[in-house]
């Protein structure tokens, strides 16, 4: 398959290039992307200046939607040909990430797309509903709510 690869430091040093197909293990999922949204997150794992500091020669990507190839063993709530999101989880950090044709992720990481929503032009939309979520928590936080 063919993903965006990270050997060194910079997004601007993404390059395209060859890695095996993945499969999925148990209580995962395999997606034929349809679309990876970049986010502040993959800019700073590229930069080295997240908390956590995985390999280079990476396939960064930590959201996107794409389409159930297969599912591995004990997933039951997913099925093949559906088209879901990705939501959090290790993919782009510990894992192999979204900028590539296909991409594995735990089952518990996946939600189906609402009516309506378009991939190629929606599939950033998980980015920004978890970016709100974790600015009112930071803000309850400061606040001293609890």
């Amino acid at each position: 398959m063919r993903a965006w690869l990270l050997d060194s430091d910079g997004v601007e040093r993404l390059r395209l290039g060859e890695m095996p197909d993945p499969q999925p293990g148990p209580a995962q999922v395999l997606l034929n992307m349809r679309v990876a949204a970049l986010n502040p997150a993959d800019a700073f794992l590229a930069r080295r200046m997240y908390p956590a500091k995985p390999p280079l020669q990476r396939i960064r990507g930590r959201d996107g939607v794409g389409d159930v190839l297969a599912v591995g063993p004990g997933v039951d709530h997913v099925h093949v040909g559906e088209t879901l999101g990705i939501l959090r989880g290790d993919a782009g950090v510990n894992a192999w990430g979204t900028l590539a044709e296909q991409v594995v992720v735990p089952a518990e990481s996946v939600i189906r797309i609402p009516p309506g929503l378009v991939p190629r032009r929606d599939g950033w939309r998980p980015v920004g509903f978890f970016d709100r979520v974790a600015g009112l928590d930071a803000v309850e936080r400061a606040s001293g709510a609890s």
